[in-house]
C-alpha cells in the first residue's frame, strides 16, 4: 500500500513537473515570436534562467535529506582521509591500494596490482571490472542499508545530494593503467 501511495505520488509530482516546464517553454516561444530581434536575446537568457530555478525547485528533497546527504559527505570524506595517511597499504599478495585522492566532487581510490598487464587478456581485465564494479555497489549498499533505513533516504538520493562521485582506478606494477570503475548517483538509481 505505501509503495502504491509513492508512485501515485511521484506520477503526479512528474506530471506537475512536466506540465511547468512545457508551460515555460511555450511562454518563451510565445515571447520570442512576439518581440522585436533586439530584445531576443536579453528574453531568452531571462526566461533560461527562469526554468533553471523551476527545474531546481522540481527536484524535491526535504532539509532533513539535504543535512542528511551533507553528513555522509562529511563522514565519507573524514573516513578516506584517515585511511590516506595509511597508505600504500597491502591488502593481499598482490593487491595494493596506492592512494586516495578527495575532492569536493569526488574520491579517488588507486589500486595496483603486483603483476603486469599482459599477464591476463584484455577480456580477463574487462570481466574484472565488471565484476568488480557489481561487487562494489552491492558492498556500498549493504554498508549504508541500515545507515539509510534509519533516515529514510535511497543511497542514489544521497550521493545526488552529497554531490560526489566515487572512482576506483586499477593500474599494474608498472603503473600502466588497467582500467577505471566511476560510480555516482545513476548507478544505485532504484535500487
Amino acid at each position: 500500500m505505501f509503495n502504491n501511495i509513492k508512485t501515485r505520488f511521484m506520477k503526479n509530482f512528474l506530471h506537475k513537473a512536466v506540465s511547468i516546464l512545457i508551460c515555460c517553454v511555450l511562454v518563451i516561444l510565445y515571447a520570442y515570436t512576439k518581440t522585436d530581434k533586439t530584445n531576443k536575446r536579453s528574453l531568452y537568457n531571462q526566461k533560461h534562467k527562469e526554468i533553471n530555478i523551476l527545474k531546481e525547485k522540481s527536484c524535491y528533497a526535504s532539509k532533513e535529506d539535504k543535512e542528511f546527504a551533507a553528513g555522509f559527505k562529511h563522514g565519507i570524506i573524514e573516513e578516506c582521509k584517515k585511511i590516506s595517511k595509511e597508505t600504500p597499504i597491502r591488502l593481499d599478495n598482490c593487491f595494493v591500494l596506492k592512494s586516495i585522492d578527495i575532492t569536493e566532487q569526488s574520491i579517488t581510490y588507486s589500486y595496483q596490482f603486483e603483476f603486469e598487464k599482459s599477464e591476463m587478456t584484455e577480456d580477463e581485465w574487462k570481466e574484472f571490472l565488471e565484476e568488480t564494479k557489481k561487487e562494489t555497489k552491492t558492498n556500498l549498499l549493504s554498508v549504508t542499508s541500515e545507515m539509510l533505513k534509519k533516515s529514510d533516504i535511497s543511497l542514489s538520493k544521497t550521493l545526488e545530494l552529497a554531490e560526489i562521485r566515487l572512482e576506483y582506478i586499477y593500474s599494474d606494477m608498472n603503473g600502466s593503467i588497467i582500467g577505471t570503475i566511476q560510480l555516482d548517483y545513476l548507478d544505485f538509481y532504484g535500487m
